[in-house]
């Protein structure tokens, strides 16, 4: 998993983020994005939305010992 903090001059990186969004997807990767604006000032957001993210995608539906 990459978590990937934007700053307000990343809008003009889309395509950038597109090529490299699928190149790490292409080792299983999944990036959860988000700004900077919202970590330094809606962070309890922040980290629920992280642990949606994680749940979401990497939760199991049983356990198997």
């Amino acid at each position: 998993m990459v978590v990937e903090i934007d700053r307000s001059s990343h809008d003009k990186k889309v395509d950038y983020d597109r090529i490299r969004q699928e190149y790490l997807g292409s080792f299983g990767l999944l990036v959860f994005r988000i700004t900077d604006f919202d970590v330094n000032n809606n962070l309890t957001v922040v980290m629920k939305e992280l642990e949606n993210f994680i749940i979401y995608h990497y939760r199991f539906n049983h356990l198997d010992y």
